[in-house]
């Protein structure tokens, strides 16, 4: 995922410099499927966090 975001930034950061960037359906495709992967990957990580803050309230509670 990282090399991946590392390629679309390289892309992007071309364009923002002037330089003529041909963009296929295939890249905006990618693109997309990057950012689902990322978004999905930070909300699994929250979903973590708050799962383990229940338990420890369920801990607490039968302490």
């Amino acid at each position: 995922m990282e090399k991946a975001h590392e390629a679309q930034t390289s892309v992007l950061f071309k364009e923002a410099n002037g330089e003529k960037v041909e963009i296929s359906a295939l890249f905006v495709h990618s693109q997309d499927h990057l950012m689902t992967a990322i978004s999905e990957k930070n909300l699994i990580g929250q979903l973590i966090e708050m799962r383990k803050s229940i338990q420890e309230l369920i801990d607490a509670k039968n302490n």
